[in-house]
């Protein structure tokens, strides 16, 4: 479970740096107003749900990496504030999460190095 945590939250740092997404987008669209709705809404539950949603109806979407990204923020915070799983002490848990953000940080920066020319 670790394991896969930590490979989707690389994956999705990756997939983030191959995108300008406003700008991928056709003004008026349904897509367009789709992911319009989606930055304005504050409630991470109801963004959740309009971040899937437009997962499903734009499958082939050019933003769909800042989609995902957004999705990986919202996991991210409820990961944080979770309280820890049975097998973990409080300390334990707090150094696992503090890892796995520092890794999925040193990731992205590696995988900013390799877009820079």
């Amino acid at each position: 479970m670790k394991t896969k945590v930590f490979l989707t939250l690389c994956v999705v740092f990756v997939m983030g740096l191959a995108t300008s997404a406003y700008a991928q987008l056709v003004a008026g669209s349904p897509e367009d107003a789709a992911y319009t709705k989606i930055v304005g809404e504050e409630n991470p539950d109801a963004k959740t749900t309009l971040l899937l949603d437009f997962e499903k109806q734009f499958p082939q979407s050019k933003v769909l990496p800042d989609i995902y990204v957004m999705l990986m923020g919202i996991y991210q915070q409820k990961l944080k504030n979770q309280p820890p799983p049975p097998n973990y002490t409080p300390d334990q848990w707090k150094a696992y999460i503090d890892n796995t953000e520092q890794a999925a940080k040193s990731m992205l920066a590696y995988a900013r190095s390799l877009a820079t020319p």
